[in-house]
């Protein structure tokens, strides 16, 4: 994990509090133990994994991740705590395009239509949701960070190839699809989870991965212009392979949509 901070050396406060008690509720970690994870590249493009149909086995070791993607509840501790004011929460490129393009909440954050409390915090760029991470870790002293995209799979398939995260057949009664905005991050629980019990990893927003899609690599300090994507959204079209938990995605870091947000991972 070190190198995924690497212009931070902060001295931190002693006794400080959990995750979970730290941020509201809906929270709680989902432990996922080491197994293997298979990807497939499904762009035309090549990447890291080579090209359109190439495979790769990953080990990933255990870890753990939120059982649902950050809620504007949550969001709403990090603005209370200044940390759009905060350059140490900051990557050096956020922190100019932060500063360049003014912003001071997430895009939809006034929009009534998307900033209920339980419902997941949209229109965030992977910059502000690396900030995000990055003052919880200082927070409560935990190795919190994006989930890589092999351990965003991995939580989603369990030990299985599945190709959503309940099963091999598609059930839109199991997830937030092709509607007209997000839901809240519970509605689906129990419904729709992962082998593991992790929610929402198919539908209502696409989440930010900390895996840089043309290369592969995981340093938060790299430059890049397309970060991954997983999941599916709302907003995706009436194709329910645009819900694969295998299917790769992604967009230029910058992007703050009404169809991304984010989840937390833990080593």
């Amino acid at each position: 994990m070190q190198d995924m901070i690497p212009f931070l050396n902060l001295k931190l406060p002693f006794g400080r509090p959990s995750s979970r008690r730290f941020l509201p509720e809906p929270f709680t970690w989902i432990s996922i133990p080491a197994g293997q994870v298979t990807l497939i590249e499904n762009s035309d493009e090549e990447s890291y994994l080579g090209k359109k149909g190439s495979t790769h086995v990953f080990d990933v070791p255990a870890f753990a991740i939120a059982k649902y993607p950050v809620t504007n509840g949550q969001f709403a501790v990090f603005l209370k705590a200044e940390g759009y004011n905060q350059r140490q929460w900051w990557t050096e490129e956020g922190w100019q395009v932060k500063e360049t393009q003014n912003w001071i909440t997430p895009f939809y954050w006034k929009n009534a239509a998307w900033n209920k409390p339980n419902y997941p915090v949209v229109g965030v760029s992977w910059f502000e949701a690396v900030a995000f991470c990055l003052w919880l870790r200082n927070v409560t002293d935990e190795a919190i960070a994006l989930p890589t995209e092999q351990q965003w799979q991995r939580a989603a398939q369990g030990n299985s190839n599945r190709a959503y995260p309940w099963g091999d057949q598609f059930d839109a009664k199991r997830c937030n699809f092709y509607q007209e905005g997000t839901e809240s991050v519970t509605q689906f629980s129990g419904k729709g989870d992962s082998p593991f019990g992790v929610s929402d990893m198919s539908g209502n927003v696409n989440e930010w991965c900390l895996t840089d899609y043309k290369n592969g690599t995981q340093n938060i300090a790299s430059t890049t212009k397309v970060r991954a994507l997983r999941g599916g959204t709302w907003a995706a079209f009436p194709d329910s392979d645009y819900l694969r938990v295998d299917r790769r995605d992604g967009d230029n870091p910058t992007a703050r949509m009404p169809a991304i947000g984010f989840r937390l991972s833990r080593s």
